[in-house]
Parts: C-alpha cells; sequence; structure tokens
C-alpha cells in the first residue's frame, strides 16, 4: 500500500505579535504533523518583533504588512496571514483589506471588526478562491461541546436559564493581559471605545448560542470598572432567545482580585451544568435514587482561552 504524500505546510505571516501571538504561536507549534508554519513575522514594536522572529523560527521580519508584501510579490515566502492586530477603529478592516489585495488567505482574530457594516465589507472583499477563517476558539471548547451535548441529549431536562460570566483581574500580577500592558492607559483597550466587554465577550456569547440558538432581544447596562477605560469594563445583560428561555450575560474587568468563578452554569428541570474557569472543567449535577449527585463533565485545562 503506498503511503499519501505529506502535506507541505501552509506558510503563514504573523501580522501582530502580541498577547494573541503566543498563544497561536504555542498551538502552531503544538501540531503534529505541521499544518502550517511561520515565515515571517509582521509587528512595528521592534523588541516585539525580534522576539518573534526568534521564538517562531521565521525566516523575516517586517514592521508593516505592505513592507512584508513588497518583499514577497510571488508569494514564495508566505501565502497567507493571520492577523493578530488590535480590533479597535476600523484597523482589522485595513489589515484585511491590505491583504485581500495582495490574494493571500486569512486567518482573522475575532471579532471580524467593531461593527457590521466594516465585517460585511471584509467579507464582500475576499476573493472566491481564497479562504478567510475567523479565529474564534470558544465553540471548540471541550466543556462547551460536552455541555451543548448533555442539553441535547436531555441529561438536565429542558433548560430554564444559562448564567454566563466573562471576568478578569486588571492586576499585573494575576492576568497576563495585564502584565503586559493591555490595561494600561495608552493601550488600545482602554482608549478604544469598544472596550473590554467588546473585545473578549464573544468567547461567551458563541457558547450561549450553541446552547440556546438565536438571540431575539437583549437588555442591558454598562459601566466602567478602571476610571481610564474609555469603553465599557463592565455590563450585566438579560438576553431573550427565540427558544423562549433567558440568559443573564455578565461581565467585568476587576480592578484587583476576584475569585474563581465559573463561566457558565446552565440549570436545567432535571439538572445543572456546572462549566469552570480558567482552570478548565467543569460538573453536572442531577438526582439518582433521591440524592443529589455530582459527576464530573471533562476535566481539561485549555492554554490560550
Amino acid at each position: 500500500m503506498s503511503k499519501r504524500p505529506r502535506m507541505e505546510p501552509v506558510r503563514v505571516a504573523a501580522v501582530g505579535c502580541g498577547v494573541v501571538w503566543r498563544h497561536h504561536l504555542q498551538a502552531v507549534l503544538a501540531m503534529e504533523p505541521r499544518l502550517l508554519v511561520y515565515t515571517s513575522v509582521v509587528e512595528p514594536d521592534l523588541s516585539r518583533r525580534l522576539s518573534a522572529l526568534k521564538d517562531s523560527g521565521a525566516k523575516k521580519a517586517f514592521a508593516t504588512l505592505e513592507e512584508a508584501l513588497q518583499a514577497d510579490p510571488d508569494q514564495e515566502l508566505f501565502e497567507a496571514v493571520d492577523i493578530m492586530v488590535p480590533n479597535v477603529g476600523t484597523l482589522h478592516e485595513e489589515v484585511a483589506l491590505i491583504a485581500q489585495k495582495a490574494n493571500r488567505h486569512i486567518l482573522l482574530e475575532k471579532p471580524i471588526s467593531v461593527c457590521i457594516a466594516s465585517g460585511q465589507r471584509i467579507l464582500q472583499s475576499q476573493g472566491p478562491e481564497k479562504v478567510l477563517a475567523v479565529a474564534e476558539n470558544a465553540q471548540y471548547w471541550r466543556e462547551v461541546v460536552e455541555a451543548q451535548r448533555l442539553i441535547q441529549s436531555g441529561a438536565i431536562g429542558d433548560v430554564l436559564t444559562v448564567r454566563a460570566k466573562f471576568w478578569e483581574s486588571a492586576h499585573p500580577a494575576l492576568n497576563e493581559w495585564a502584565a503586559d500592558g493591555s490595561y494600561e492607559a495608552g493601550s488600545f483597550i482602554a482608549d478604544a471605545a469598544e472596550g473590554f466587554v467588546f473585545d473578549g465577550g464573544l468567547h461567551w456569547l458563541r457558547p450561549l448560542r450553541m446552547f440556546l440558538g438565536k438571540a431575539q432581544s437583549v437588555s442591558a447596562v454598562a459601566g466602567r470598572a478602571l476610571p481610564h477605560m474609555r469603553g465599557p469594563g463592565m455590563t450585566q445583560a438579560l438576553i431573550c432567545f427565540e427558544c423562549g428561555v433567558t440568559a443573564v450575560f455578565e461581565a467585568i474587568l476587576a480592578p484587583g482580585a476576584i475569585s474563581e468563578q465559573p463561566f457558565f452554569v446552565i440549570q436545567g428541570t432535571k439538572g445543572e451544568v456546572v462549566l469552570d474557569g480558567f482552570a478548565g472543567g467543569g460538573r453536572i449535577y442531577c438526582i439518582q435514587d433521591g440524592k443529589m449527585m455530582e459527576q464530573a463533565v471533562v476535566i481539561l485545562v485549555v492554554p490560550g482561552r
């Protein structure tokens, strides 16, 4: 029997080498077999650019995507771009359009852009012969997938409500994003109108849609947890879904200490599913033989949430 030919890895340029980049690189280096390889890095900050070049083993480093594309008109160095720049203003759209004009495959960090019109322009500009993929990993968290299966199997009966909590600390000793300066005055998250909730909340909203389907209406309030942050640093929302269930979504960037809290609590007529926080794992609670029973859903530490 002849062996299948080994697929050559996709040659990729990493665009934006901050905290998200480190998680993308970690995932790529853990691939077996290696499906893609970073052949170049693009980062305006010199220190980060040199560090990314060393850590990735890329061949070349550039300050801008335009510079990288000018140096590689025939796609010999990279055929795809992994866009991890801050999602503020129209920056995602600007960088994506540059890559699209150069006819490259695109992996774009979530959210696509800051508004529907900008996102639609990105989608409409992508050529049919090239791939445009959005990097949003919550739909693949094993705990979320297992919770969806439990709901669909009827293990907890009919869903009555879901509570979702997106939380972090802004203290640099407690959070790698804070240690990287992401929440300091002058950072893109602090200065942008979108703020903390918009940037990370998608990781909680996507699972809610997986559990409950399409949202119908939302009632919410937002506020500031950090005085220097322009956009929302916290929010409380009631989301009504077409299935008739109402979910509670809460988000907060705490200035200091905050306790370990579940990401999701799914209450049904026969039991409850709890998905734990950043350490991963979860539990299902049900009644057997007249007693409350607790059983592990899945135990998994997921790096780079």
